[in-house]
């Protein structure tokens, strides 16, 4: 029988190579870890940086601050709901969106490298944009 506990973090194995994926949204699949799909449940935020098989730290509690990796070209404001791109980064929910986070930080200039700010992780499917 499993036994609980409180931790915040997960240590399953990474299902591929997230050596370059820190930050990013997770969801959990049979193999362990793998990089959220767009616009798709997101299971945690990866902490560390795993190679394949390694295991994956991964936040996973709700309401907790985390860090985001913000996709590239993106302007976010303080308190925009943030969805997962197609790469597992983080971009600003658009109508109909899996909402997963709310940012804590602004991104003002819409660069053409990523971003990481702090974030409340909702996680899961907690609801989509109106």
């Amino acid at each position: 029988m499993p036994v609980g506990h409180e931790s915040p973090i997960s240590w399953q194995p990474a299902a591929a190579d997230l050596s370059a994926k820190q930050y990013f949204a997770v969801s959990l699949g049979a193999t362990g870890w793998n990089l959220s799909a767009a616009n798709g449940r997101a299971h945690g935020v990866l902490l560390n940086k795993p190679a394949s098989g390694a295991a994956a730290q991964v936040h996973t509690r709700a309401g907790d601050v985390v860090n985001a990796e913000i996709a590239a070209s993106q302007t976010i404001a303080v308190g925009d709901l943030l969805a997962v791109d197609a790469t597992g980064a983080f971009k600003e929910a658009a109508a109909t969106q899996v909402v997963v986070a709310m940012a804590l930080e602004a991104v003002t200039t819409a660069a053409a490298q990523r971003a990481v700010i702090s974030a409340i992780w909702w996680g899961g499917d907690v609801g989509r944009v109106a």
